[in-house]
């Protein structure tokens, strides 16, 4: 049966009452601050966003938690918060039966995620250091799933594929700045060789602890036993346990503790100084991409305005250009 209304279109049903289907992402109980009225806070999806929604005391039922995961059909009311994002006050909610999974699943296309692979595999290939390349590429080659990991769940990246996007787009980044710094930013009395494959071993590897952080879609959530960790621990902990399962081509100890400071570098604060270029390099690239696609978020986030708009979820303001600009 095809999708009736998908979350990019919401605002044209504000103030009305819908029928259509989402993916179930999250389902939450929880209770007003002042009344203590029960209510279950909803977060769903579909194939072009997600949508936050409210089911109220008096129509929540007992199978609705076993829903999570699922396709859904339902019944709201579009209404706004606070905040002036659009959210559901849903009055009927029940398990989907006839429906076409790609319109749930906010992610790559077959024909992009075999591009995004490719990407990926030509700088593993790249890698001239025996030990980097059959480290590198021994990892890839063993990862569940790949192309349906999520980089966040509500940051950048935050969809099936979004892992192996970023991952790949941070490292064509820094491979275009070594290239540019190596060629362009010339002295004739200092001509250095850059580390070309501690660069690109760095940037494939400076977030896989994302494998061990996420489930792969549909379901992408956090992993339980990951809590305690943060994403720069989860990935110095997958390189080292690599280093240690691999052993067919050996990594000596400077080439290994060149490749950890690189990891090191980009998490880490300012007491810690970069002692490579490269890892400056890195650094720059994360940060660089990272930031730009936070504001594409929020800049998207607010598509339907135009001009310099404040953004309370960011709590600063963006400039959005004007449809067609």
């Amino acid at each position: 049966m095809a999708k009736e209304v998908y979350a990019n279109q919401i605002a044209e049903h504000f103030t009305k009452t819908l029928e259509s289907t989402f993916l179930l992402k999250e389902i939450t109980r929880r209770e007003t601050r002042e009344s203590k009225k029960q209510f279950y806070d909803i977060l769903l999806q579909d194939s072009t966003g997600i949508l936050r929604g409210t089911i109220w005391e008096e129509l929540m039922e007992e199978g609705h938690e076993a829903l999570k995961g699922k396709i859904v059909s339902l019944k709201a009311l579009v209404t706004k918060d606070e905040q002036g994002a659009f959210r559901l006050v849903i009055r009927r909610m029940e398990r989907a039966e006839d429906f076409l999974m790609a319109d749930y699943i906010n992610g790559l296309t077959e024909e992009e995620s075999s591009r995004y692979t490719e990407i990926l595999w030509k700088y593993i290939n790249s890698i001239k250091n025996d030990g980097y390349r059959y480290l590198v590429s021994s990892i890839f080659q063993d990862i569940p799933q790949l192309e349906k990991l999520p980089a966040t769940l509500k940051g950048h990246h935050n969809f099936s594929g979004g892992f192996l996007v970023y991952t790949a787009s941070v490292t064509c980044l820094a491979n275009y700045m070594l290239y540019s710094l190596s060629h362009y930013n010339m002295n004739p009395s200092c001509q250095i060789p850059y580390q070309a494959d501690l660069l690109t071993a760095g940037a494939l590897l400076h977030a896989v602890g994302t494998v061990e952080k996420y489930t792969p879609s549909p379901d992408m959530r956090r992993i339980p036993e990951s809590i305690p960790l943060t994403r720069y621990e989860l990935s110095m902990q997958y390189i080292q346990s690599a280093i240690d399962r691999y052993r067919e081509v050996e990594i000596g100890a400077e080439e290994r503790n060149l490749l950890l400071h690189m990891v090191g570098c980009v998490y880490e604060n300012t007491e810690r100084k970069p002692m490579l270029r490269e890892a400056v390099i890195l650094k720059d690239a994360v940060r660089l991409h990272e930031q730009t696609a936070m504001l594409e978020h929020f800049i998207h986030e607010n598509r339907e305005k135009s001009g310099v708009v404040f953004d309370p979820v960011l709590g600063n303001y963006i400039y959005v250009p004007k449809e067609g600009v």
